[in-house]
């Protein structure tokens, strides 16, 4: 009987933690605006100038333009962010209103964005 109890309140004490954290928002990590995805590139990718960005309408990923027409792809890893410097010609193509772009790198993966149609449109234009 007391292991019973014991389970139940720790999967009790479980459930407020996970609401507890859900309502702090303490495990959300996303990009927020445009400057948050260029303040990321230039710190993370050397020799790097952000001019703009392109941001998945979930925070979760972002293109992000240099002067040069360079890009560079982030995507959420885990609690951070990582991102790719892209070879040109880039590698994307639309599944529905999702954009699947490759980073040339099979550990990075594929980054699926969705994102306005000013973002498309720019998006299209880098192709």
């Amino acid at each position: 009987m007391n292991l019973l109890f014991i389970t139940l309140g720790s999967f009790i004490i479980i459930l407020a933690v996970t609401a507890l954290v859900r309502g702090l928002r303490l495990g959300e990590v996303r990009l927020g605006n445009r400057s948050q995805a260029c303040a990321w590139a230039e710190r993370n990718i050397p020799f790097f100038t952000a001019q703009e960005a392109i941001i998945s309408e979930d925070g979760q990923s972002a293109l992000v333009i240099d002067s040069e027409e360079r890009v560079v792809v982030i995507k959420r890893h885990g609690s951070k962010f990582a991102g790719r410097l892209l070879n040109k010609p880039i590698d994307a193509h639309q599944e529905g209103p999702i954009w699947c772009i490759g980073s040339g790198d099979k550990q990075f993966g594929r980054v699926r964005m969705q994102c306005d149609v000013k973002g498309q449109h720019r998006l299209l234009a880098l192709l």
